[in-house]
């Protein structure tokens, strides 16, 4: 065994109904459940949540309205088609040059989301809450997250991609396997997705 990771299991409840558990890297909540509200489309911005407040059960989230998770089937029908925009080569060199610096070492997977001319990380035991983190980090800073570029260190599944589409990612680089069902809703809707290392030896 080459280490221990922290970890931990993330009890929270939103709008006083329980929630699945996050097994996740401990610190930076709010971050985190504003990332996963957001990618998750409970909310369609951050000016919706009302409050994340920690308590001796753990974590209590409150949204305007009802505020829930939908399930992925009805997510999936609820991003819009967007034109590509291919990314300037340099943002894109950049964020595979951070995203290699620190994918290494301690075994946490990495989310950077370049949004405002500003980089975003997120860095988790699981790659969804690791993608939420940066997502929500950009948004409680107030960084336009449409059209962003994101680079990841893990495999890119369709929730993975999901997730970016519903906070208007444009572009996602990632230099692992992408599933064929998040090649085809990229297509679909309009994402870029590169291997920023391709052609790269290491």
């Amino acid at each position: 065994m080459k280490g221990v990771m922290d970890e931990q299991l993330l009890i929270w409840h939103l709008n006083g109904r329980p929630q699945r558990p996050l097994d996740c890297s401990p610190g930076e909540e709010e971050n985190l459940l504003t990332g996963l509200l957001l990618s998750g489309m409970a909310v369609s911005n951050p000016g919706k949540i009302r409050g994340i407040v920690r308590n001796g059960k753990g974590w209590e989230v409150w949204t305007d309205g009802e505020g829930s998770l939908p399930d992925i089937a009805l997510r999936l029908g609820m991003i819009p088609s967007r034109p590509i925009r291919p990314p300037a080569p340099e943002e894109a060199a950049c964020l595979a040059g951070l995203l290699r610096e620190r994918g290494k070492g301690d075994g946490l997977h990495t989310a950077l989301l370049l949004c405002g001319g500003t980089v975003f990380s997120g860095r988790d035991i699981a790659r969804h809450s690791a993608l939420d983190r940066a997502v929500g980090k950009a948004a409680l800073a107030g960084a336009p997250v449409e059209g962003a570029l994101l680079a990841i260190s893990g495999r890119l599944s369709l929730e993975m991609l999901l997730k970016a589409a519903a906070v208007g990612v444009g572009t996602v680089l990632t230099g692992k396997q992408a599933g064929s069902l998040a090649v085809e809703y990229a297509a679909k809707w309009g994402i870029l997705l590169q291997d920023p290392f391709a052609g790269i030896k290491e």
